[in-house]
């Protein structure tokens, strides 16, 4: 994101712990909801991947 200037580079550095956050608070929503993250994720993955690989061919 800091190359194609959406993201300030000086603070580039806290861009993990800006994914974490991120992550944190859709682990807090999808147990609010009743929803599995990892599984959700895990299929989201799945579903992705098969998608690009079919692309390939």
């Amino acid at each position: 994101m800091a190359k194609e200037g959406r993201w300030p580079s000086e603070q580039e550095k806290n861009l993990s712990d800006k994914i974490g956050e991120c992550a944190w608070w859709l682990a807090v929503i999808a147990e609010r909801s009743g929803i599995d993250f990892a599984a959700a994720a895990e299929t989201f993955l799945l579903k992705t991947m098969q998608a690009m690989e079919s692309e390939k061919e």
